[in-house]
């Protein structure tokens, strides 16, 4: 199991503002509504979260997980080691209580298996 670690920032705070106010979360690879709020966890580039809402055309929101930021020298091939080799997008569920402890100073940690994953915040 691996265990990944978005620490808190401006950028996080931010993402669990909006996704708390919106009310168009969408599930990825679709156009089909969410039914509950979240986020999408993204492994491509890096690993990191960003929004499951429309920005309208101004940027994304990203916040990478400690260690899988691109920018880092191996990052591929830790990325591959932590989550496996193919690029992916998987919606992350969150209540209104973990957007609020994200918002207020809280980190968000995913513990990641080959089946299943935890969400803690």
């Amino acid at each position: 199991m691996t265990t990944l670690t978005f620490k808190n920032s401006k950028i996080l705070k931010q993402l669990a503002e909006e996704t708390r106010k919106s009310k168009d979360i969408k599930k990825p690879y679709t156009r089909e509504k969410a039914t509950n709020k979240g986020v999408w966890l993204v492994k491509d580039e890096g690993i990191y979260l960003m929004n499951a809402f429309s920005t309208k055309g101004k940027e994304n929101l990203v916040v990478y997980a400690d260690g899988y930021n691109p920018n880092k020298s191996d990052c591929w091939e830790d990325c591959v080691h932590a989550v496996g080799g193919d690029d992916f997008a998987e919606f992350v569920p969150l209540d209104d209580r973990q957007l609020d402890r994200l918002r207020v100073n809280g980190n968000l940690t995913i513990k990641w298996g080959e089946t299943s994953f935890r969400v803690i915040a």
